[in-house]
């Protein structure tokens, strides 16, 4: 009888490991396998944007290798990406390419397709290889390319950013005497800010521009530095402005007897100006507050303020008066008149035509009164003025030769007088009276007829 052969019997202790370790090789290649699937890799890229899933596309999505972008990249910065994606609407469109990619990898047993490399200046998503996966395995991402935006301000502009990783570099390009032309970046989608500072003359200006940069090509930054125009009017010439203390550079010019001056990059907010204007009499000062929305100041100058002006204009007027009370007396010469006449007066005309009439009409009344309204006091240029003033006289008219009074009685005269600086001294250059419904009814001053 021939004896069983004994089946062999199989050591599970020396078995079991090896066992372990094949199964654990063939799931490590499957998980390997499916990791090298570009595909896939774009399939979760999908499932992220899709699902509004920020830590799936934080791990499918990466930077290019320098360090400043890669710092930049956060699942904070994943969810504005999500964002931007979709509020750009190209959600299907990248998936298609990123697919399309994807092919060609495969096809090409891992080579890089042409349309994988980066278009400069645009934020684009293009699909790369990440470097092995357990040794053996391609790893694909999806990375993207930082945009980096362009704006050209003032050169007296200086731009500054505190976001992570993003720097503001002067750029030649497009840059020139007045402007200076920068690069900001890298950039990821989504909303950005810069502050824009300049030092005026009102101290600095600071603002803060928000941007956004989309998916594909960055339009340029527009800076803008929230600042005004001012107008500034007064009522006299030769203004000088300053502004907490030190002049500022305000060229005024005269328009219907206004002067107007424009000064530029003035802050949104409550600012003093002061005007200073230098007269014939003497310094004027007058300080105005301008309102953080106002873009006009105006100074109305009272020339009765000044040092000197009340004395000179009624030594003026009063030494005229009396000199042509004397000349009308006989209208005979002009010598008491003459030298308070400017040169080119049309009352020199007038009173040679006086001279020569016959028979005369001649004054035997008196000066009674003169009152000056020196708040109506106007001046066209440093050398010009008008003023108003009301004359009084005890009238009497007569022919110089019959000597037939011809009208008599108190006469109050609203009169305007045109004085000219001649040198050093006030001429008068012309007078006229007022009529009724023009006459000016403000303050009148009385001057002492001795003086």
């Amino acid at each position: 009888m021939r004896k069983r052969k004994k089946s062999p019997v199989i050591n599970w202790k020396r078995a079991a490991p090896v066992a372990g370790a094949v199964l654990l090789a063939a799931c490590l290649y499957a998980a390997g396998s499916s990791s090298a699937d570009p595909q896939k890799t774009v399939a979760r890229f999908q499932q992220a944007m899709e699902e509004n899933n920020a830590k799936l596309l934080f791990s499918q999505v990466t930077l290019p290798e320098t360090a400043a972008e890669r710092s930049m990249w956060t699942e904070d910065a994943a969810n504005q990406m999500i964002a931007a994606v979709k509020a750009s609407g190209k959600l299907a469109e990248l998936v298609a390419d990123l697919s399309k990619e994807a092919e060609q990898y495969q096809e090409k047993s891992g080579a890089a397709p042409a349309s994988s490399e980066e278009k400069s200046g645009e934020s684009t998503f293009v699909l790369k290889k990440n470097g092995k996966k357990w040794l053996f395995f391609d790893d694909y991402k999806v990375q993207y390319t930082p945009a980096y935006a362009k704006t050209t301000v003032p050169r007296e502009i200086t731009l500054s950013t505190d976001e992570q990783g993003v720097e503001i570099k002067q750029s030649s390009s497009r840059s020139s005497a007045d402007n200076q032309a920068y690069i900001i970046g890298p950039l990821l989608p989504g909303e950005h800010r810069i502050k824009a500072k300049m030092q005026t003359d009102f101290g600095e200006v600071e603002s803060e521009t928000r941007f956004t940069v989309p998916i594909g090509k960055v339009p340029a930054v527009t800076v803008n530095l929230e600042t005004k125009k001012v107008k500034i009017a007064a009522n006299l010439p030769g203004g000088q402005l300053y502004y907490q203390g030190k002049p500022i550079e305000a060229e005024f010019s005269q328009s219907w007897g206004t002067y107007t001056a424009t000064i530029e990059d003035v802050p949104f907010a409550p600012l003093d100006f002061t005007l200073k204007v230098q007269t014939p009499f003497g310094e004027l000062e007058q300080q105005k507050t301008l309102a953080q929305s106002d873009t006009s100041l105006e100074f109305a100058f009272d020339l009765a303020g000044a040092p000197q002006f009340k004395s000179t204009i009624k030594g003026v007027l009063l030494e005229y008066e009396k000199a042509w009370v004397e000349f009308v007396k006989d209208k005979s010469s002009m010598k008491g008149l003459a030298p308070l006449l400017a040169k080119d007066s049309p009352k020199i005309a007038q009173f040679q035509r006086e001279i020569a009439e016959v028979p005369k009409l001649v004054f035997a009344g008196k000066l009674t009164g003169l009152a000056i309204n020196y708040s109506s006091a106007t001046m066209d240029d440093p050398t010009h003025l008008q003023v108003t003033a009301k004359v009084t006289y005890e009238g009497k008219w007569m022919h110089s030769e019959s000597k037939i009074v011809t009208q008599e009685g108190k006469e109050e005269h609203y009169m305007t007088f045109d004085l000219q600086l001649a040198g050093d001294s006030w001429k008068i250059l012309d007078s006229r009276e007022n009529y009724v419904w023009s006459t000016d009814k403000g303050t009148y001053e009385d001057v002492p007829l001795n003086e």
